[in-house]
């Protein structure tokens, strides 16, 4: 079982046949509708919002400031 990436486990479950269905509800202790939030947790899609904030709120060097030196970086808005 590999090949694809799994975002959001709930939508994968649902989506799949009913032999993986039986995989995924052993391995989260039920369906998405009994176990949500362990799908959820388990889910990549749910820290995405998280990324997105880290990297909007980093320090983020153009190619010239990288060639000129740490001293020149700025934060960008």
């Amino acid at each position: 079982m590999a090949g694809i990436a799994v975002a959001d486990w709930a939508i994968t479950h649902e989506d799949t046949t009913d032999t993986l269905r039986g995989v995924r509800a052993a391995r989260f202790g039920g369906t998405p509708q009994k176990q949500p939030e362990r799908y959820a947790a388990s889910s990549p899609i749910t820290y995405a919002k998280d990324v997105r904030r880290q990297c909007s709120s980093s320090r983020v060097a153009t190619t010239r400031e990288r060639h000129a030196g740490p001293s020149t970086y700025t934060k960008r808005r």
